[in-house]
This record gives structure tokens, C-alpha cells and sequence, in this order.
């Protein structure tokens, strides 16, 4: 048990002694508990990492998107010069949008690791 406990609160980043006086409040098994948190663990960790990523591509594609639109619009004339710059600046627009509404769903992702914001939550209140 000893081990498991360990292993969870490496992965966790705590203390022992801090998970093992949560774990008991809510009244657990450390195997099961273990084997939830690691699988929520990992869809967190993915969520965080794409969520970082995302917002970096999302602040570069919108400073294009601001150029490229500046560039259309007030160097050229109002006017669009080919179809393809139009087609191009469609492109980074419909991007934009769909990176925008992508980022804002990933803050809706902790619906799908309750158990480990629960534990993380209660560690956090008693200091562990």
C-alpha cells in the first residue's frame, strides 16, 4: 500500500502524508484511486499541453491574421488584389475562429478529470 500511496503522491507532486489524510477523509482504496488519477492524470496533462500550444499558435495566427487584413485593406486600397489573397486571408480567418472556440472548450476540460481536481482541490485546502 505504502507504495502505491508513494507513487500516486509523486505523481501528484505532494506529500504523502498530505494525500494519505485526504485519501482517508473521503474514504478510498489507494488501488483504485491510483488507477483513476493516473488515467486522469494523463488527460490532464494532454489538456494542458495542447491548451499551451493552442494559445501560442492562436497569438501568432492573430497577429497574421491583424498584418495580412491591414495589408489588404489599407495598403491596397480596400480592394483585394487576387482571389487567392482572399481565399488566403478566408483561410486565417475561419483558422482564427475555430482555434478560438477550440481554446474556449478546453477550459470546459477539468468535466473530464473530476476525481484528480477533487483531490488536488482538498490537498490544496490542507496545505499538502
Amino acid at each position: 500500500m505504502d507504495k502505491v500511496l508513494e507513487q500516486l503522491a509523486k505523481l501528484l507532486g505532494v506529500t504523502a502524508d498530505g494525500l494519505q489524510s485526504v485519501i482517508s477523509s473521503i474514504g478510498g482504496n489507494y488501488q483504485e484511486i491510483y488507477q483513476t488519477l493516473v488515467r486522469e492524470y494523463t488527460v490532464y496533462s494532454v489538456v494542458v499541453n495542447t491548451r499551451t500550444l493552442l494559445g501560442i499558435i492562436l497569438f501568432i495566427a492573430s497577429i497574421v491574421c491583424v498584418i495580412a487584413n491591414c495589408i489588404v485593406f489599407f495598403v491596397e486600397g480596400y480592394e483585394y488584389i487576387s482571389d487567392t489573397g482572399k481565399k488566403a486571408l478566408k483561410y486565417i480567418n475561419t483558422g482564427l475562429v475555430v482555434g478560438i472556440l477550440i481554446l474556449l472548450l478546453s477550459f470546459f476540460s477539468p468535466l473530464l478529470y473530476p476525481n484528480l481536481n477533487l483531490i488536488l482541490g482538498l490537498l490544496e485546502k490542507a496545505g499538502g
